[in-house]
């Protein structure tokens, strides 16, 4: 558009615009990464330390599923931290594609766990683990609610103008890093209450939770000073 401005009026806005400075600088990713990650590693280890962690966790992760989901865990919620914070800056907008991948990770720890168990048990044993898992759930839902402010919070203070898609990201890391402090308390390895009472609830989670989280997010961005 500006090669096709007369030179008068190129040199007009030039001009006027020479002294112009942001009126506060936009903090680098990183820096809005670390904001999140630091609070929040310090109250997943509050909870965990009033939980408890699962007996023989030593073991647990020679077992490559245990150990191959707990790290896809941790790097699903640091990768969904920096594309939700890249939402919250016009013009670093990640694509359409990678929602869908990261949602898809959950899927992805499924078919991990279910390969081993079924490696070594039979059907029967797996249906066993359906029972008994709603306060695996909830602890997920409910540990995730500060992770989830808390980032929201520092990508509101951003220019989240698509914020549903800010709080999508922001949903997913929460719920994923709640998953994980979840993974190391419960005793249970079934893998049906794996599925079921963990990874589905990180899936139903994000596409439920992210609208109220996007209502937060709007909110607090349209009234920042």
């Amino acid at each position: 558009m500006t090669d096709k401005m007369p030179k008068n009026h190129k040199d007009l806005v030039s001009s006027l615009s020479k002294d112009l400075k942001p009126v506060k600088c936009c903090p680098s990713i990183s820096v809005c990464c670390l904001k999140w990650l630091i609070p929040t590693v310090l109250f997943v280890g509050f909870i965990l330390i009033k939980m408890g962690i699962r007996e023989h966790i030593g073991e647990d992760f020679q077992h490559y599923s245990f150990s191959i989901v707990s790290i896809l865990l941790l790097v699903g919620a640091a990768l969904a931290c920096w594309f939700s914070v890249r939402a919250s800056i016009p013009g670093q907008e990640p694509k359409r594609i990678t929602r869908i991948i990261l949602l898809l990770l959950p899927i992805l720890f499924i078919g991990i766990v279910l390969f081993e168990f079924f490696s070594k048990h039979s059907f029967a044993e797996f249906t066993q683990g359906f029972v008994g898992g709603e306060p695996c759930m909830i602890a997920t839902i409910g540990i995730a609610i500060v992770p989830a402010v808390v980032l929201g919070f520092i990508i509101s203070r951003l220019a989240p103008l698509k914020p549903y898609m800010s709080a999508y990201y922001a949903t997913l890391a929460a719920l994923m890093i709640s998953g994980f402090a979840v993974q190391l308390h419960c005793q249970n390895s079934n893998a049906c209450h794996l599925t079921v009472w963990h990874y589905l609830p990180i899936i139903v989670g994000t596409l439920v939770f992210v609208w109220p989280l996007s209502y937060f997010v709007s909110k607090l961005f349209l009234n920042k000073p």
